[in-house]
């Protein structure tokens, strides 16, 4: 009759190893499942809808599951200005300009200005290039999304919550240059040179 089993030293060496071999392996498995889902949208949206921050219920789902990282990362200090500084930055853009004012206490207010902008080509609804007299295509700048702005407002307003600060967030109108696509500036017809602005509101 044979045994399957024999509780020796041989079978205890490899009995080892084998366990060894298979924490390593786990442990590998769980560092890659660590890298793959630990900043992954399909992570932020588990994240929302199981309500793990009832704070955040008030943000977009969308929103929320692509700057979740940012927004956590921000909560660590809430109520600092250099959370403040960061979660703006990193949601739009480096190219922003933020100036506080503290008008009185717990009255905070934030000037944010020069959004970051991108690029556009301007062009007719079947798609055709708008271009000058002397054929050169038009282009005008574009500045972050309405949408992103108020969910931006959103997050700000929670980070101000612990503290009791009132915050006061202002938009400048951001004025952009239409230009050519060879970067000239675009001129009326008296050599004047286009600025078209928006504002942001409130």
């Amino acid at each position: 009759m044979s045994e399957l089993f024999k509780d020796d030293e041989m079978d205890q060496l490899f009995y080892g190893i084998t366990l060894t071999t298979k924490q390593e392996s786990m442990i590998n498995e769980l560092v890659k499942m660590n890298k793959e889902v630990i900043g992954s949208k399909v992570f932020g949206y588990v994240l929302y809808d199981n309500g793990t921050f009832p704070v955040m219920t008030n943000l977009n789902r969308d929103f929320f599951a692509e700057n979740y990282i940012v927004i956590l990362t921000a909560m660590g200090q809430a109520g600092v200005y250099d959370s403040y500084t960061f979660l703006i930055k990193q949601v739009l853009g480096v190219g922003v300009v933020i100036e506080y004012k503290v008008p009185k206490p717990r009255h905070l207010i934030i000037n944010i200005a020069n959004l970051e902008k991108t690029e556009t080509k301007i062009t007719t609804s079947s798609g055709l290039w708008l271009s000058t007299s002397s054929n050169l295509g038009l282009i005008a700048t574009q500045t972050n999304s309405e949408f992103t702005i108020n969910q931006l407002k959103k997050v700000l307003e929670i980070l101000a919550n612990p503290s009791g600060t009132y915050l006061d967030i202002r938009f400048g109108n951001t004025a952009y240059i239409l230009k050519t696509k060879d970067d000239k500036w675009l001129t009326t017809s008296d050599g004047l040179g286009i600025i078209a602005t928006t504002e942001i509101p409130e």
